[in-house]
C-alpha cells in the first residue's frame, strides 16, 4: 500500500525554472548540500530536491533523507518546512523505517496530520496496528474525502481485502459509506465472490431511508442472488421483501414482485420433497399478497392458489374453503371436482358440493356424479337443496323402498329446470310412475306387477318377468306359466334370454336336472359350456368334451375362471380321449389348449435316457437337456399353471434320479457332490409339487393336483 503513496513524489509547488540543468538531471546525491553552502537560491535548491524525490529508490533513500534533514536545519528553508516534513516521512517509509514515519506523522500538529492520513493508515497497517489504523481512517473529514475520494476508497478496500478489516467498521463522510459498499461489491463480483458481493450490496440497504426505495433496492438484491445461484440468500431476501411490504398500512412494493416471491416461497417450503423446511414457514410472507388480493382479482387468484398449495399436505378445513373460493372466482368447477372425495368428512363434502352447485352447471356425468354424492349426504329434501340433488335423493329413496320420502323429493322438482343428462331426467321422471309398481313388488304381488308392467317400459317388463321366476317353486307346470308370462310381457329376444338364464340358474342351484337338461339341450350352441359342465359333473367325459369343443369353436373368449376349468379338465382327460377327439382338440385356436398340448408333448421327454459311456459327458449331456427343457417350461397362462409347475417338478425329480444313478458309479471324491445335487433336485421337486397343490381350485377337475398330492405322500 505504501508504494502507492510514495511513487507520486512530493506534494508541493510546481517546478521552478532552473539554471542547474545538470543538477536537475543528475542522480540523487549530497551535492545539493554544497549548493546551499554556496548560497544558491532556496527555490532552486528545492527544485533540485523535488527532482530527486521523483528518482529516489531504496538504495538512494539514505542520501535523499540526509539532504532533507540538512535543509530542515537551515533557517532559510523555514517556508518549506511542510514539504520537507512530507519528504522526510515518505522517505523513511520507503526506506523501511515505517515506525519512524508513523511517529513523525504523530508528532505533527493535528492540523497538518490530515495531509498524511491515508499514508498514516497505510503505515499503521504495515505495523499491524489495525485498530489504530481504523480509528485514524474513520477521522477522515468531508474535505479530505472530496479531495482524495478515489484514493480513500482504494485504501479502505485494501484494508478490507488484504488486512481483514470488517467493511462496516470503516466510516466515510457524506455518501462515502454507500460508495464504498458499492465498490467492494463490484470488486467481489468481478472476482467471483458473489456471496461477499451480496453482503456488501445488502449493507447498502441501511443507507436508504425511504421504504419504497428500500423495496425497489431489495428487488435488485433478489435479482442478483438469482443471477449468481445464491439460492438460500435469494429466498431470505424474498422473505425480507414480503415482511417489509407490510411493515405499515397497505403494501409497499410492486404487485408483480409480491406475487412472484409469494409463489416461489410457497412452492419451496411446501414441496413434498422439502418437508424438513416446512417448520420454518411463516404465514406473514403471504400477508402482502392477501392485502393486494382484496383489491385486485388476479392477485386474489394467485393468493388462493398459494394458500391451497400451502395447505395441500395437511388439508385443514380452510384448505377446502379456499378451493371453493378459487372455483367461484374463476368459475372453474374442475377446481372443486379435483379435490372432492367421498373419504372426506361429511361437513367438508357438503362445503365442496355447495360450492360446486353455486357454479354454472353442465349437463354431463360430472354434474350427475356430484349431485348423487350430495344426495347421499343429506337425510331429507328441502328447498335449500339444489333441484338436481333433490331429484337424485328421490331416486335414492326409491332404491331403498322409502316411497313417502321419495315423493317429498320429487314433488318439488320441476324437470325442465333440472341440469342433468336427458337420459337421467327421463329415468328419474319415470320413477314417480314406478313407485306404485315398486310397492307391489315390495308386497310380493307378482300378478299385479305383471299387469302394471304391460303398461311400463322394457326394464319394468323384464323386472316383472324375473320376479315371476323367483316368485314360486319351479315345476314343469310353472315353467309353462313362465313361458306364457314372457309372451304377455312382449319381452325382446335379449330379455327372453335373460329370463331363461335366470330360470336355468335357479334349476341348477336347486339341482333339478330333469327340468334343466332338456331346457339346455333346446339351444345347445348357446348353452354349450353349461351342458359341458353338467356332463363333467356327472362324469360323462365324452359328452362333456363334445360340448367343450362346441364352445371352443365359438369366437367369444372364455372368462378367466372358465378358461382354467376347461383347460385343466381337458388336460386331465386328454390321454383317455380317442385319437379323433385328440386331433380335433389340436385344431382349437384357444391359447390355453395350445399350451396344454405343448406341455403334453414335453412331458414325454422329461426322462433322461443317456447312453454316453463317459460319466462326465453323460452328466454334461443331461444338464444340457435339463436346461433346454426348463427354458421350454418358463412361462404359461394361468389355466396351464398347475401342469407347468408339475412338469417343472418332474424335471427336477428326473434329473435327481439320473444323478443318483451316476453317483453309484462315481469316484469317491465326486459322490458327495452328486449326492448333494440329488438332495437339492428332490427338494426342488417337492417345492414345485407343493406349488401345484396350491393351484387347486374348488370345483375344477385337475389330475395334476392329485398327482402332486400322491407324490408328496410317497416322497
Amino acid at each position: 500500500m505504501l508504494s502507492g503513496f510514495l511513487s507520486g513524489g512530493v506534494q508541493g509547488a510546481p517546478l521552478l525554472y532552473t539554471d542547474y540543468i545538470a543538477a536537475l538531471e543528475a542522480p540523487v546525491s549530497n551535492e545539493l548540500q554544497q549548493y546551499v553552502r554556496e548560497g544558491a537560491a532556496p527555490e532552486r535548491v528545492m527544485n533540485i530536491l523535488l527532482k530527486q524525490s521523483q528518482k529516489v529508490t531504496v538504495d538512494s533513500s539514505l542520501v535523499f533523507l540526509d539532504n532533507v534533514n540538512f535543509l530542515l536545519s537551515e533557517s532559510d528553508y523555514a517556508p518549506y518546512q511542510s514539504t520537507l516534513h512530507q519528504m522526510n516521512i515518505q522517505t523513511r517509509m520507503l526506506n523501511g523505517d515505517v515506525e519512524a514515519g508513523v511517529a513523525a506523522i504523530t508528532r505533527l500538529p493535528s492540523s497538518e496530520q490530515s495531509s498524511y492520513r491515508l499514508l498514516w493508515v497505510a503505515g499503521l497497517l504495515q505495523l499491524n496496528r489495525t485498530s489504530q489504523a481504523v480509528e485514524v481512517f474513520n477521522a477522515l473529514s468531508s474535505e479530505e474525502y472530496r479531495h482524495n475520494k478515489e484514493q480513500a476508497l482504494n485504501v479502505a478496500q485494501d484494508m478490507v481485502i488484504n488486512d481483514g478489516v470488517a467493511s462496516d467498521s470503516l466510516h466515510f463522510p457524506e455518501q462515502g459509506d454507500d460508495a464504498f459498499a458499492l465498490q467492494l461489491a463490484n470488486v467481489y463480483e468481478r472476482n467471483g465472490l458473489y456471496t461477499k458481493s451480496l453482503d456488501e450490496r445488502f449493507r447498502r440497504l441501511s443507507f436508504i431511508a425511504e421504504p419504497s426505495a428500500q423495496q425497489a433496492y431489495r428487488q435488485t438484491l433478489v435479482a442478483f442472488a438469482k443471477e449468481h445461484d445464491l439460492v438460500r440468500d435469494e429466498r431470505q431476501l424474498m422473505e425480507a421483501y414480503l415482511v417489509a411490504a407490510v411493515a405499515g398500512e397497505g403494501v409497499v412494493g410492486e404487485k408483480n414482485d409480491v406475487n412472484d416471491y409469494s409463489h416461489l416461497l410457497v412452492q419451496y417450503y411446501f414441496d413434498e420433497r422439502n418437508q424438513a423446511q416446512q417448520s420454518l414457514w411463516s404465514d406473514e410472507w403471504l400477508e402482502a399478497q392477501r392485502r393486494l388480493s382484496e383489491v385486485e382479482t388476479a392477485t386474489q387468484q394467485a393468493y388462493l392458489e398459494n394458500r391451497i398449495y400451502r395447505y395441500s399436505a395437511s388439508r385443514p378445513p380452510v384448505f377446502y374453503s379456499d378451493v371453493v373460493a378459487l372455483a367461484v372466482l374463476t368459475q372453474e368447477r374442475k377446481t372443486i371436482v379435483s379435490e372432492y372425495s367421498t373419504s372426506l368428512p361429511p361437513s367438508i363434502q357438503i362445503l365442496l358440493l355447495e360450492g360446486f352447485f353455486a357454479l354454472p352447471l353442465k349437463t354431463d356425468n360430472t354434474t350427475l356424479a356430484m349431485a348423487d354424492a350430495y344426495a347421499r349426504l343429506i337425510g331429507q329434501c328441502s328447498d335449500a337443496v339444489p333441484v338436481e340433488v333433490r331429484a337424485l335423493k328421490g331416486h335414492q329413496f326409491v332404491t331403498h323402498d322409502e316411497f313417502d320420502l321419495a315423493q317429498q323429493c320429487f314433488s318439488s322438482v320441476v324437470w325442465e329446470r333440472v341440469v342433468l343428462p336427458d337420459s337421467m331426467i327421463s329415468s328419474l321422471s319415470q320413477e314417480q310412475n314406478q313407485m306404485d309398481y315398486m310397492a307391489m313388488k315390495q308386497s310380493g304381488h307378482s300378478p299385479a306387477m305383471i299387469a302394471m308392467a304391460q303398461q311400463g317400459d322394457a326394464a319394468m317388463r323384464l323386472d316383472a318377468a324375473l320376479f315371476a321366476v323367483e316368485a314360486e317353486p319351479l315345476t314343469f307346470e310353472r315353467l309353462n306359466v313362465l313361458g306364457e308370462i314372457g309372451v304377455v310381457l312382449a319381452l325382446t329376444d335379449a330379455q327372453k334370454k335373460d329370463m331363461n338364464a335366470r330360470i336355468n340358474e335357479r334349476l341348477r342351484q336347486e339341482g333339478q336336472s330333469e327340468l334343466l337338461l332338456p331346457r339346455l339341450e333346446q339351444a345347445p350352441k348357446e348353452n354349450a359350456l353349461a351342458l359341458a359342465y353338467w356332463f363333467m359333473s356327472h362324469d360323462q367325459e365324452e359328452k362333456a368334451v363334445e360340448y367343450l369343443l362346441m364352445r371352443l369353436a365359438q369366437p367369444e373368449p372364455l372368462l378367466d375362471m372358465d378358461e382354467i376349468k376347461v383347460v385343466r379338465y381337458l388336460d386331465s382327460v386328454f390321454s383317455s380321449l380317442s385319437q379323433e377327439v385328440q386331433q380335433r382338440l389340436r385344431q382349437v385356436s384357444n391359447d390355453g389348449v395350445k399350451k396344454m398340448l405343448q406341455l403334453q408333448a414335453l412331458e414325454a421327454s422329461l426322462a433322461f435316457h443317456i447312453e454316453e459311456a463317459d460319466m462326465m459327458a453323460a452328466i454334461e449331456q443331461a444338464l444340457a437337456q435339463y436346461h433346454q427343457l426348463k427354458i421350454s417350461l418358463t412361462s404359461a397362462p394361468a389355466a396351464n399353471a398347475s401342469t407347468q409347475l408339475w412338469l417343472l417338478g418332474q424335471l427336477e425329480w428326473q434329473l435327481g434320479q439320473f444323478l443318483n444313478q451316476q453317483a453309484v458309479m462315481a469316484p469317491e471324491g465326486l459322490k458327495p457332490v452328486l449326492n448333494e445335487q440329488v438332495k437339492q433336485r428332490e427338494a426342488q421337486a417337492r417345492h414345485y409339487a407343493h406349488q401345484v397343490i396350491e393351484q387347486r381350485v374348488e370345483g375344477v377337475m385337475d389330475t395334476r393336483v392329485l398327482d402332486a398330492v400322491l407324490f408328496m405322500e410317497k416322497n
